[in-house]
């Protein structure tokens, strides 16, 4: 039987629901979690562009950790690079559930959108080469369903 790994990559923008709160793992490794929040619009039954919101959980290890906690604030836009989980918990009345989740990648895995994310540090990465953040209103063409090839 061979084994292949898959390719596990997720690029987000969204707005922070809350300031990362820092942790130290017993290894010392510095651990952040917060959420972040990702819009997007879809077209009802009467024509009308409707907004939904989905919430994915974010963590982050070593330097990325202390960057983002240092840096990062409730509802500042960022977009952030990392691995996509579905972790496993229990809830209150004992079934299995799973909740989204971005494991952020490495020192370079978060871009502060608004400003500069606090203080005077330089961003984490030049704006011309990370990916554009998507314009807050709906789109304006109207393309029926039937025209999407796939």
């Amino acid at each position: 039987m061979s084994t292949t790994n898959s390719l596990n990559t997720i690029t987000v923008t969204g707005n922070l629901c809350r300031d990362p709160e820092l942790s130290y793992l017993p290894s010392g490794t510095a651990l952040a979690k917060t959420s972040i929040a990702i819009n997007h619009y879809k077209k009802k039954g009467d024509g009308e562009w409707e907004q939904e919101t989905s919430f994915i959980n974010l963590t982050a290890f070593a330097h990325a950790a202390e960057k983002l906690t240092e840096r990062a604030k409730k509802g500042q836009r960022i977009t952030v690079w990392g691995e996509f989980r579905c972790v496993p918990y229990t809830n209150k009345d004992g079934e299995r559930r799973s909740t989204p989740e971005i494991s952020v990648q490495g020192f370079q895995g978060v871009e502060f959108l608004d400003g500069n994310g606090g203080g005077d540090a330089p961003r984490s990465r030049p704006q011309q080469g990370g990916p554009k953040p998507m314009p807050s209103a709906p789109p304006v063409s109207d393309i029926d369903d039937e025209e999407i090839p796939f």
